[in-house]
């Protein structure tokens, strides 16, 4: 009996536990999103801020979680320490305390 009611309550426990996560589109998304080699170990990523109701942006290279969370009205980043001849994926996303997103615009330089 025990087994069964954890088997009930199991999928309804982790519902509520699991954060929500914020609808993306709802914020305007940056455009003309430029990556530029600056260096052989650093690149600059820069765009043009579209959102009007942002908080800050979140800048992110190949890795999914953000390498950083920038001001708003931010429209470039650098990176440091990049490995000469390797490809990146770098992107940049428009966030709100509201839970709002824009969607992530992604860029790949070699």
């Amino acid at each position: 009996m025990k087994n069964n009611m954890l088997l009930v309550l199991l999928p309804l426990l982790l519902s509520c536990t699991q954060a929500k996560q914020p609808a993306a589109g709802t914020l305007a998304a940056p455009s003309d999103v430029v990556a530029q080699a600056i260096s052989f170990t650093e690149a600059t990523l820069s765009w043009k801020d579209n959102a009007q109701d942002e908080d800050g942006y979140y800048v992110f290279s190949t890795a999914v979680q953000p390498v950083a969370t920038l001001p708003s009205g931010s429209t470039t980043y650098t990176f440091n320490g990049l490995e000469p001849g390797t490809s990146y994926t770098f992107g940049v996303q428009a966030f709100n305390k509201k839970g709002a997103l824009s969607l992530k615009k992604p860029l790949t330089i070699s």
